[in-house]
């Protein structure tokens, strides 16, 4: 093991004693106590150490400035026997303080007090470990500390002098050393210690029939990502606790199985079952592809339909810039797999692992091929790489994986299936992602981080479509690619549920009830343009589920039999996706049994009834005619609402997002128009563009037709 070279003294601001943390006053205990035991054992202190390195140590440590400038040497002898020296009684007054206070109390309240003294518990030598971790984190967080042990080690490292003093401050003694390095015990030691070298291997791995005691100590240290995790976790119960908090990946996934191809989920999910239900070993799964396609997230998936964490080793290797990055993350993996070899089903993750396998000796990226071949057959977790370039691996390591699978770009219509959950909540239109979805440019990574940004912005509708318009086209141009056509606000209008006048129950009520059950029939019935149809829509937007509309013309066959195998395949089709099935004027098809002068008319009614009572998930039906439905089917819906014109209020708020204004007087004409529905304003909307007219006069004086329109009876016909 090198011997860690010194580093310059750093200047360290002082402050004062109430805002010191823990750490330092337990290292002011140390440095006391290395003085202590110099004067003891009546050491020369000039042999040993630099008396400035200790006057400098204290300054960083918080001692007042007061009491340290103007002194460039302080006579440590005299120093520690109390002399009249008004600055050194100073001084060693404020020490003296500090070491009273620094009671077995005091320290308990420290959290990596505690968190070490758990972990040490852990293994088969729990005093000696406690020590060495304590030693090992005081000098990995405190640089005065480091600098002292340093100057023990380094200058003098012949000196058993130097050996000693480290010995007697850590409180152990070289036979505890050996007694849990050398011997039989080596390799269950291994499971339990977290000690490792400067090069993160852990000291467990090697066989020793001597151990240099100084260069242990000063090589020997404590992962270093497991640090942070020891000083603020409010309490660690275990190691495996502490292990899962450094590596483990939390993360939400709202995709399933059903999202990703047959044939690159089975596989790997049949192979990892088996593997970890027999704990086979030497278990490695490579996976390829484009950036974006989804490889990530299908490992994500996997992990979770096995019920196994996933650990993510590559995020939390030690790149650090000490020493080469593919031994770094060999050191890593090799500590993982024994760390975590006791834990239960675990899955690792080596993502962007050409940094790995990369050979690259002016970039830090090689290691020897046997090491890595060892590292692949040997590994006692299930271990998943990941690579956007398969060809930058040696055929030599490609050959061990036992998969190799190149993840491809889902269909358009499996991604639309994903953004829909992903974005559940911002009322994104099937259109707009119907549109994003094709766009051959745009992956699925792009569009998921730019649902999130547009979910932070609380926007919803046609406003959350123009931001994600916005940050699309920004990958898009920085990649020289076809930007997204804008949309055109002033031909479309927001679907609002207030702007529904609905009579028999509340649709959001209806709608909190499929989402805590996930399933409901519902007829919708009522005069044309009042929402049918839109409601189904915006449900499918809300729930995170797609629709499938079916109208009579694809259901009505021309052959006997052919409507009932249309109906059935709809509502299988319906079953495979998880959709909301909606049936469009289903009264053209589903007529009252009782007036029937064909046998298909019946049947077709039969294989309706049949199917809606097999049928577990979302069914909408709507008619314009709901007295001309068959009652047998009409009884099967859970609700049948209808969905009446607009009241007055209603067709003033939808009025409101056609023109900047709205006058008394046009609210007075509005309020006479009785049979407005959201429909004849989106009829308005689209010819206002057309026509180029926005003006609040104009906007009435186009609706006042279409109101007029539908009041305009027909001729009678016949004698009078």
């Amino acid at each position: 093991m090198a011997i860690r070279k010194k580093t310059p003294a750093l200047k360290i601001e002082a402050k004062p004693y109430a805002l010191i943390m823990h750490e330092q006053p337990l290292v002011l205990c140390c440095i006391y106590k290395l003085l202590q035991q110099i004067q003891t054992h009546c050491l020369v202190l000039d042999d040993l150490i630099d008396e400035s390195l200790i006057v400098r140590s204290l300054a960083a440590l918080g001692m007042p400035r007061r009491f340290v400038n103007g002194i460039h040497k302080i006579d440590i002898p005299k120093f520690l026997r109390k002399t009249k020296n008004t600055k050194q009684d100073h001084q060693l007054k404020w020490l003296n303080n500090i070491i009273e206070e620094m009671s077995l109390s005091t320290l308990t309240e420290a959290k990596f007090y505690q968190n070490i003294r758990t972990l040490a518990k852990s293994t088969k030598h729990p005093r000696l470990y406690f020590r060495l971790y304590l030693f090992c984190y005081l000098k990995q967080v405190s640089d005065p500390f480091r600098q002292l042990v340093d100057e023990l080690n380094s200058d003098y490292g012949n000196n058993e002098d130097s050996k000693f003093l480290l010995l007697n401050i850590i409180g152990i003694s070289e036979s505890d050393i050996n007694k849990a390095l050398i011997g039989y015990e080596l390799a269950e030691q291994a499971c339990d210690s977290l000690l490792v070298n400067q090069d993160e291997e852990s000291i467990h791995l090697q066989s020793y029939s001597c151990i240099d005691i100084r260069i242990l100590l000063a090589n020997v240290e404590l992962p270093q990502k497991f640090i942070p995790v020891i000083s603020s976790h409010p309490e660690l119960n275990s190691v495996e606790h502490l292990i899962r908090q450094c590596y483990q990946l939390n993360y939400k996934t709202s995709l399933t199985p059903l999202d990703f191809s047959s044939d690159q989920f089975i596989p790997m999910f049949e192979y990892l079952e088996t593997a970890i239900a027999l704990k086979q070993r030497g278990v490695n799964i490579l996976l390829h592809g484009e950036p974006g396609v989804g490889k990530t997230e299908l490992v994500k998936t996997i992990s979770s339909a096995l019920g196994c964490d996933l650990f993510d080793i590559s995020k939390n290797s030690n790149n650090d810039g000490r020493g080469n990055l593919s031994e770094n993350m060999a050191s890593e993996l090799l500590r993982t797999q024994v760390l975590c070899e006791q834990l239960g089903n675990i899955i690792l993750l080596v993502d962007e692992c050409d940094d790995f396998f990369y050979e690259s000796v002016s970039r830090g990226r090689n290691i020897r091929k046997h090491q890595i071949n060892k590292i692949l057959e040997c590994s006692i977790k299930p271990t998943i790489w990941i690579t956007n370039n398969p060809s930058s691996l040696d055929d030599a390591y490609v050959r061990r994986f036992d998969i190799v699978m190149e993840i491809t770009s889902p269909e358009p219509e499996n991604y639309e299936n994903k953004i829909r959950k992903l974005s559940k909540g911002l009322r994104l239109s099937s259109e707009f992602i119907k549109h994003i979805c094709h766009h051959k440019n745009l992956s699925i990574a792009h569009i998921e981080k730019t649902i999130n940004v547009t979910k932070t912005f609380g926007l919803t509708a046609t406003n959350a479509e123009e931001q994600m318009t916005m940050l699309l086209n920004g990958y898009l141009v920085a990649g020289s690619y076809p930007k997204l056509k804008d949309i055109q606000k002033s031909s479309r209008l927001d679907y609002d549920l207030s702007l529904t006048n609905c009579i028999g129950h509340d649709l959001s009520v209806v709608q909190k009830g499929i989402n805590r059950l996930g399933e409901s029939r519902i007829l919708l019935y009522g005069p044309p343009g009042t929402g049918k149809s839109a409601y189904a829509k915006y449900l499918a937007e809300e729930v995170g589920m797609p629709l499938i509309t079916k109208s009579a013309s694809d259901l009505l066959g021309c052959y006997v039999g052919e409507t009932e195998k249309n109906i059935a395949a709809a509502f299988d089709e319906a079953k495979e996706k998880n959709a909301i099935l909606l049936l469009d004027e289903v009264d053209s098809f589903l007529n009252s049994r009782e007036g029937s002068s064909q046998n298909w008319e019946s049947t077709m009614v039969n294989e309706m009834l049949t199917q809606m009572e097999n049928f577990d998930g979302v069914f909408i039906a709507t008619t314009n005619f709901n007295k001309k439905l068959d009652h047998a089917v009409a009884r099967r819906f859970d609700f049948k609402i209808k969905l009446d014109y607009l009241k007055p209020e209603q067709s003033i708020k939808m009025f409101k997002q056609l023109t900047a204004q709205i006058s008394q007087k046009s609210k007075v004409q509005i309020n006479k128009l009785l049979n407005l529905t959201p429909g004849d304003f989106a009829v308005v909307a689209r010819k206002s563009a057309l026509l180029g007219t926005f003006t609040e006069s104009e906007i009435l004086d186009i609706l006042i037709d279409e109101s007029a329109y539908k009041q305009t009876e027909a001729k009678p016909i016949g004698f009078i």
